[in-house]
């Protein structure tokens, strides 16, 4: 059986992408690039505007989406490749702590491992499960979404800085 080159292709493709976006922050210190200083002037302000616009959520978005991918094509059908895919997130999750050790603080690879483990419940489930699961999913994450805005509203008006 022959590999499909083309998601690997995609993922290399999605790496640069989020490399370029990345690249801007790695010659800041962090409360440099925390503070946003280093957008401000009209260069350096429209040079960040077309990295968020063109860049940053589109590459982002196709590495996840090739993540999940990733996940469907390795569990398939067979439930003895469930170990198989525990050792991958190990494997993520070790990657990710030394990358975020030693090279880029930023680093969400540990961060995906952690989150595939939580996938396992997922696995093998009917169409119907999934369903009712994405809903209540979207629908926690978008109340939790809401109450942190409402905190950082309240936490602006009475604890001005």
């Amino acid at each position: 059986m022959q590999r499909d080159i083309a998601p690997d292709v995609l993922r290399g493709f999605a790496l640069l992408g989020i490399l370029v976006v990345n690249i801007q922050f790695m010659g800041l210190d962090s409360e440099e690039g925390a503070r946003g200083e280093w957008l401000s002037g009209g260069a350096n302000g429209a040079a960040g505007f077309i990295m968020a616009a063109i860049f940053a959520g589109k590459f982002y978005l196709l590495f996840s989406f090739l993540y999940g991918y990733s996940s469907a094509y390795i569990i398939k059908d067979d439930r003895t490749n469930r170990g198989r895919w525990i050792r991958r997130c190990f494997a993520l999750m070790l990657f990710g702590a030394l990358h975020f050790t030693f090279l880029w603080h930023g680093d969400i690879i540990f961060l995906y491992g952690l989150l595939g483990l939580l996938l396992i419940a997922f696995f093998f489930r009917s169409d119907r499960t999934l369903k009712i699961w994405t809903r209540v999913i979207y629908i926690v994450s978008a109340v939790f979404i809401s109450l942190i805005g409402i905190l950082l509203l309240i936490g602006e008006r009475y604890f001005p800085q």
